[in-house]
């Protein structure tokens, strides 16, 4: 019995390091990834500034104190339209938890009116954040867009397989510090 409970004891042990080691991995990785205002610097002069400042027209659906609605000037389909915070904002990950609840209030009633006005069966919501992600104009902007059968707009295609256990928990590991630094600071 004092065989097996060694054993027991070394695999345990064994366990515990092999967590530890993920754990630093995961930390040292996210140690060497530069934070977000590095990589989004706000795009001073932009067009979507110049729209709030009044330089450039715009056709305007709604504004609040906070944000404003307007159609895109390049839209996807019709009623294609834009929601942009009133702040100085490159991305998403730039605004606190109330810029964020001041801005995000307004996109559902953006969308309730696209879809009804186009009377739409559908709405995408879309946002891209940072140049790797498609973002030209660095000035936070989601777009809202009606949708039809066949209107021959391509969104997110998801892939053939399923995600694997083992990638999930590749995945979530390197999350992890993260999802713990957001959630402190919300607490």
């Amino acid at each position: 019995q004092g065989k097996q409970e060694k054993q027991e004891k070394k695999e345990k042990k064994g366990k515990q390091g092999k967590q530890e080691k993920q754990k630093e991995t995961a930390a040292e990785k996210s140690s060497n990834v530069p934070s977000h205002a590095s990589l989004f610097a706000y795009g001073e002069g932009n067009p979507f500034q110049k729209i709030i400042t009044g330089q450039i027209p715009s056709y305007r659906v709604f504004e609040t104190e906070h944000a404003i609605a307007l159609l895109d000037a390049f839209p996807t389909v019709k009623g294609h339209c834009l929601l942009i915070p009133k702040a100085r904002k490159a991305t998403i990950l730039d605004l606190d938890d109330t810029e964020a609840a001041n801005y995000f209030s307004q996109l559902p009633k953006l969308c309730r009116i696209v879809q009804q006005a186009m009377k739409a069966p559908g709405v995408n919501v879309l946002n891209n954040n940072g140049k790797a992600a498609g973002q030209a104009v660095f000035h936070l902007h989601f777009h809202v867009v009606p949708r039809f059968e066949k209107d021959g707009f391509v969104g997110i295609k998801p892939s053939k397989t399923i995600i694997s256990k083992e990638e999930a928990t590749e995945i979530l590991s390197a999350m992890q510090p993260f999802v713990d630094q957001e959630t402190k600071a919300t607490s």
